[in-house]
């Protein structure tokens, strides 16, 4: 009884809460239910789009921008090959087709992206030599200009480049008098054009000549070598703006001639041209004769008509060179190199006259003096 009402007199004890129950506890039913209960539902189902964006991300961490990384050096071996080759190759056909189809914006773009791509130090297509080309036809010199001045190397040996820069700055100076433009800017630029090519300068300047004797010039298309370079130059519309630019061609032949008859290391290429072409030759039948050899350790079989290809392609240069030494001695039979080396010897004793002259008008004056 005592404890009875010992425990009466106690306060009550409060109950404690139970926490909430967690979901493993639920009861679901109806749209409430796990989908696994619902559906067919497969753990090992993968998101395609979410996986193609995983892929993306892992190649965007592999890949580089070629155009950027080897800008300038399409042609060497540092870029990945033949890649680059292929878009140079590309991109030139694409040009080559925009000019046939006179669309002169989308060439130029064309060949102004291959040039980026190629760089100036040993290009591999003649891309600056077709803008060099587009832009003397549509008669935008000032393009011209800056193209051999800011986007090309400074000794570009290109007849297309050199012979151009030459026939502008002849005209800047002597028929639009521009300011800057004097006769010893064009002289330079001529007598830079005759050093990077002479095979060139002696057939604009003597192209009656040459005309009479060059035949087949037709087939050269492209060249990289500087005798058939100088005759695809010469026998192209860029002749025709020489022979219409008044006074262009005796101004070649003057700076032809005095180089030819100083004695300067540096204009010894003038004179020398015949060591040149023997060069040149040399260098051909050498080339020929590793393909042969290459041909021979392969052990292919050839067709009689890849032969007959074969020998007509290494017939060129030899039969161009054989009809340029024909164009020279029946030039030099005529007389057309001794002119101007007799002149000068008029001019010296004419000097040497004057001074005679002077001395005996001096000594009839201190004669007389005495006299008197």
């Amino acid at each position: 009884q005592q404890q009875q009402q010992q425990q009466q007199q106690q306060p009550p004890q409060k109950k404690k809460k139970k926490g909430r129950l967690g979901p493993e506890t639920w009861k679901l039913r109806g749209a409430a239910r796990p989908a696994q209960e619902v559906y067919d539902f497969d753990t090992r189902y993968v998101d395609p789009h979410l996986q193609a964006h995983e892929e993306a991300q892992r190649k965007a961490k592999r890949s580089r921008n070629i155009l950027v990384l080897y800008q300038g050096q399409f042609g060497s071996s540092e870029a990945p090959q033949p890649i680059c080759r292929e878009f140079l190759s590309l991109l030139m056909q694409w040009g080559m087709l925009c000019l046939q189809a006179q669309k002169n914006k989308s060439a130029r773009q064309a060949f102004l992206e291959c040039l980026e791509c190629d760089g100036i130090t040993q290009p591999l297509t003649t891309a600056r030599c077709q803008l060099m080309r587009l832009y003397m036809e549509s008669n935008r010199p000032d393009s011209a200009r800056r193209l051999w001045e800011t986007k090309l190397h400074p000794d570009d040996p290109s007849v297309w480049i050199r012979y151009s820069a030459a026939l502008l700055e002849f005209v800047s100076w002597n028929i639009l008098q521009e300011p800057g433009s004097t006769r010893q800017t064009a002289y330079d630029q001529c007598v830079k054009a005759i050093q990077s090519n002479v095979f060139c300068a002696y057939q604009l300047v003597y192209h009656t000549t040459f005309q009479k004797v060059m035949e087949y010039t037709d087939d050269i298309q492209d060249a990289t070598q500087s005798l058939e370079e100088a005759i695809e130059y010469c026998h192209s519309e860029q002749m025709g703006a020489w022979l219409g630019t008044e006074g262009a061609l005796e101004f070649c032949q003057q700076v032809l001639l005095e180089l030819r008859f100083t004695n300067d290391d540096k204009t010894n290429v003038v004179v020398e041209w015949n060591t040149q072409l023997t060069q040149i030759e040399q260098d051909y039948e050498q080339q020929q004769q590793q393909q042969l050899d290459q041909e021979d350790e392969k052990e292919e079989d050839h067709d009689d008509r890849e032969e007959e290809e074969e020998e007509d392609e290494t017939a060129d240069t030899l039969m161009y060179a054989g009809m340029f030494r024909t164009a020279m001695d029946m030039l030099e039979d005529a007389g057309e190199f001794i002119p101007q080396p007799i002149q000068k010897e008029e001019e010296e004793e004419e000097d040497e006259d004057d001074e005679d002259d002077e001395e005996e008008d001096n000594v009839s004056s201190s004669s007389s003096e005495e006299e008197d």
